[in-house]
Parts: structure tokens; C-alpha cells; sequence
């Protein structure tokens, strides 16, 4: 029996359907390299994270996929306030 998962790559759709040697997603974020601009220098990867998670889901199908009882799933960098 397959072990369900809530969420996984939909790596052989992506690169199927990809084009100049690379995957869908792969050429996503080439396209779209300077919405990276400003997680470069980030001791902490999150804002990185968030915004290729983002860039993953919008694609559609989306490069991340998740079980169809999950309705929607989002990443975003919390934003402290100084104490």
C-alpha cells in the first residue's frame, strides 16, 4: 500500500513538459530570478524558501503538488516586531 503524502514534486510532469533541456519550474525561476533579489543576503533562508515556494505553486499544474483534501497551503517569512 502507498503511504499518502500532503505534499510532494511533480518532478517527471515538470521536466516532460519543460523546454531547452530544463524542467518547468527550472525555467521559472531563471524567468523570474529578481524576485530572489532580496533573500541573497539573508543569514536565514526563509524569505528564499517562501518565495520558491510561491514560484512552485503558481505554475500550473504546480511543480508542488498536495492531496486534494489539503484546499490550499502558503509559505511567507514571519515579519518580528523589536521588543
Amino acid at each position: 500500500m502507498v503511504e499518502p503524502r500532503a505534499f510532494w514534486l511533480d518532478e517527471d510532469f515538470d521536466r516532460e513538459r519543460g523546454a531547452d533541456g530544463r524542467g518547468r519550474y527550472e525555467n521559472e525561476v531563471l524567468r523570474r530570478t529578481d524576485e530572489f533579489a532580496d533573500t541573497w543576503g539573508d543569514i536565514a533562508p526563509v524569505a528564499f524558501a517562501a518565495t520558491a515556494w510561491r514560484i512552485a505553486t503558481e505554475l500550473s499544474p504546480g511543480y508542488v503538488r498536495w492531496h486534494r483534501r489539503i484546499v490550499s497551503a502558503s509559505c511567507a517569512a514571519s515579519r518580528g516586531t523589536a521588543a
